[in-house]
């Protein structure tokens, strides 16, 4: 990092706080259709997983189905979404599940490329598949990543601990969020981080029309690119909800969908040596870390004590910390 702008959470105490960041489609611009104001989420029961074999594909999904599930509950609590709500989503989706995950297993295989250029560095990445669920499997190269914000605390202490750590990561940030916080997204980018795109509010593409869809990237990209005229269009899904149309449109829009093979289940409020158990057993060369560094308090609280035992877990592992453009490069 250059240091340049670089400001600590002290200097940002006349900044809002809040415990929960995803009260997004209120701070929308007003060429957002009304629908954002809505905060009923949907589920997500797609494998995250690009197993090798029939067995462990089915295993890997019935467990993130099982995932999947708490976080739904998760979000009831929050936006008040009724039981009978989430049941009636639940039914609704059934029917197309499991083509969705089939579609998930083979994306990978897909030919299609897109290279994208950094100003800053003048090197191509190029991905070879339109969902990308980890790096290549022959470096011994791992990239943490942080959903969900930026805030004024939780992503601040993140910031500072890898900046005393040396460590590089990716941030896919919330629209509604970024633009609450502009100071700490520039601090993102001028830390040397890569900033992707989370959509604006945090809503399931699936239960969205097209257009919403993408107003929902658009007016994030806007933000983004107001600190980071060099933005890679690298998108992750909210819950990682996706299915045939939801591919589609964020494909034509020239994105792609960053998955990832390490879910800590931060966001679920377990505990550190819970969080660290999860990365111990899912770390592999090319491996994506899912984290937050913002949401609900008593759950990224965790997150943040945990992140320098992961750091020194992994380096001690003889793995780089890299950014996804650097995971992806070839």
């Amino acid at each position: 990092s250059n240091g340049k702008d670089s400001f600590t959470l002290n200097e940002l105490l006349n900044e809002p706080k809040v415990n929960f960041q995803m009260d997004c489609g209120i701070g929308m611009s007003n060429n957002m259709n009304n629908d954002h104001k809505s905060n009923i989420l949907d589920t997500n029961t797609e494998n995250m997983v690009n197993p090798k074999t029939e067995k462990i594909e089915k295993t890997e999904e019935e467990k993130y189905n099982n995932q999947i599930q708490e976080k739904e509950e998760f979000s009831d609590e929050i936006y008040k979404v009724s039981d009978a709500q989430l049941l009636k989503q639940e039914e609704d989706n059934n029917g197309i599940e499991k083509e969705n995950n089939n579609q998930l297993a083979i994306q990978e295989e897909d030919n299609d490329t897109l290279q994208l250029q950094k100003e800053n560095n003048n090197k191509v990445v190029k991905l070879t598949s339109k969902s990308v669920f980890n790096g290549s499997k022959e470096k011994k190269q791992v990239a943490l990543t942080f959903d969900d914000g930026p805030d004024a605390h939780f992503t601040l202490e993140i910031l500072d601990i890898l900046k005393e750590n040396d460590v590089s990561a990716t941030f896919f940030v919330l629209g509604c969020n970024a633009e609450k916080y502009p100071k700490v997204l520039k601090r993102i980018k001028d830390e040397e981080h890569d900033i992707g795109n989370h959509s604006w509010s945090h809503k399931s593409f699936k239960k969205l029309s097209e257009e919403q869809i993408k107003n929902e990237i658009k007016e994030t990209e806007k933000i983004i690119e107001s600190v980071n005229e060099s933005y890679l269009p690298l998108f992750r899904l909210p819950y990682g909800a996706s299915n045939e149309k939801v591919g589609k449109m964020i494909h034509s829009l020239g994105y792609y969908d960053v998955r990832w093979s390490v879910d800590t289940e931060d966001w679920s409020g377990i505990t550190p040596s819970e969080i660290m158990k999860r990365v111990e057993k899912q770390l592999y060369p090319g491996g994506i870390i899912l984290m937050h560094c913002s949401g609900r308090r008593q759950s990224i609280e965790n997150s943040v004590k945990t992140l320098p035992e992961i750091i020194k877990y992994v380096k001690g592992k003889g793995y780089e910390f890299v950014t996804i453009s650097q995971l992806l490069e070839t």
